[in-house]
């Protein structure tokens, strides 16, 4: 492989970078709502007690590790964002297209 690519070759796969992580951000976005349902049909249901039995705690530990993890992965999915943007820009000062 050459030390230096062309800006063609360098345009189509930052392009092609950047689609793919917006996909990818799509799909954790869908997962945070999924998880947004998937907290209230747990939380607000007599389904807690079996949950927290099964994790061998009680229902406020079951509702702050839901409320945590959902917390932590929109965190993490902020920053993906971030670079979302950082490579669609990159893309088109290259003169290359992003996803498409």
């Amino acid at each position: 492989m050459e030390s230096q690519e062309k800006p063609d070759v360098l345009a189509a796969r930052i392009g092609a970078a950047a689609c793919g992580a917006w996909c990818a951000l799509a799909v954790g976005i869908a997962l945070v709502m999924f998880l947004g349902v998937v907290y209230l049909f747990v939380v607000h249901t007599p389904l807690i007690q079996a949950v927290a039995v099964v994790w061998g705690t009680g229902p406020n530990v079951v509702r702050i590790m839901f409320i945590v993890s959902i917390g932590v992965l929109k965190m993490f999915l902020t920053f993906w964002a971030l670079g979302c943007v950082f490579l669609s820009v990159w893309s088109r000062r290259l003169g290359g297209r992003c996803c498409g």
